[in-house]
């Protein structure tokens, strides 16, 4: 074999690596893609509810507005009620619920359709709850039957947090689950 063929060689089988090498993380990247997608469960998986209040510099978000309602079959609010969140896969978190309806929530910034952010600053505070309690990993928390969750923005003393805190409806005994 002469030194060109071996270097033709060579060079054929790096470049079939290199190949091989894209198309391994094209088939992973479309793994993860599909893993996500399977966490949610079919609709009619599960059918259970929460309560949610959002507060803008103590303004209540009005979720019982056409805009906020139906907006997803797995996740949504209806019939005309803002206070409660009708969750009907398994698998649904806070997060999706709000992507749903165009809000983005971090730890420090709320989002309403890519127009009007706050964010935690020196003169106010974001702050979530889940059942009374300081809550914030919501992308990986799958929402659960009775859920109190509030989501307020603002600079609350503690009076007015507990007010906002006891706002949020207890569902204990106002639906089941086949409202």
């Amino acid at each position: 074999m002469t030194r060109k063929s071996a270097l033709f060689i060579v060079g054929l089988l790096i470049l079939l690596a290199l190949f091989a090498r894209f198309f391994v993380i094209r088939e992973q990247g479309d793994l993860a893609y599909k893993t996500e997608a399977l966490r949610i469960g079919e609709v009619g998986s599960e059918h259970t509810h929460m309560s949610i209040r959002i507060y803008i510099n103590d303004t209540p978000m009005d979720l019982s507005l056409p805009e906020y309602q139906l907006q997803s079959p797995i996740v949504h609010t209806e019939d005309g009620d803002g206070a409660y969140i009708h969750k009907h896969a398994t698998g649904v978190t806070l997060t999706d619920f709000l992507d749903s309806i165009k809000v983005k929530l971090t730890t420090e910034c709320i989002t309403f359709d890519t127009l009007l952010q706050y964010c935690s600053n020196d003169s106010a505070t974001l702050e979530t709850y889940l059942n009374r309690e300081p809550f914030s990993d919501w992308s990986n928390y799958e929402l659960r039957q009775g859920d109190k969750i509030l989501i307020t923005y603002g600079k609350d003393d503690p009076i007015s947090l507990s007010l906002k805190l006891n706002s949020v409806i207890d569902l204990s005994g106002e639906l089941d689950d086949n409202d």
